[in-house]
């Protein structure tokens, strides 16, 4: 077997391990960028009193939304991408798409059924960490599959467009 085909079918294997790999990364990297704000800027005032300038009862929910989807962003797509070119995926299909994200989808599933089950438990009596966490993972998880859809679909686009001799 040569050193191309070896490799193919590795990253073929490897590819949902290394996407969960990336949701983890992205989940700290929120953890840090949250943290910095909190430390250098702060979500309180001196009096304890939250700061006028983001309304949300939870400050650090839209330091953490927009940090998902910029470190997301760039993380998935890059792993996407990067994952395409070492499959030489010409015109991926749907069954590529399920492969790449079969651990996300585990992963989707498993936070879903933890987020119903401990709903009372945990979001009833005031919003936990824990809580929190499952549905930062849960929305990281979520924008992590929508990318990979679109780099596929972006990909399978170039393919019709490169056989058919409209290249643009």
């Amino acid at each position: 077997m040569s050193l191309p085909t070896t490799l193919r079918g590795t990253v073929r294997v490897v590819a949902p391990f290394i996407y969960a790999a990336g949701l983890v990364l992205v989940v700290i990297a929120d953890i840090v960028v949250i943290s910095v704000v909190e430390s250098t800027i702060g979500f309180y005032d001196r009096n304890g009193e939250t700061l006028e300038f983001i309304t949300l009862h939870f400050n650090g929910d839209v330091i953490g939304a927009v940090a998902t989807l910029v470190i997301g962003g760039l993380v998935f797509g890059l792993l996407a991408l990067a994952l395409v070119r070492l499959e030489l995926l010409g015109e991926p299909s749907i069954g590529d798409h399920l492969r790449h994200c079969t651990a996300r989808y585990v992963i989707l599933g498993t936070l879903a059924v933890l987020l119903l089950v401990t709903y009372e438990n945990l979001a009833a009596h005031g919003v936990s960490l824990g809580y929190g966490l499952v549905v930062a993972a849960f929305f990281a998880v979520g924008y992590a599959i929508i990318i990979d859809i679109l780099v596929l679909w972006r990909q399978r686009q170039r393919y019709f467009q490169t056989s058919s001799g409209d290249i643009t």
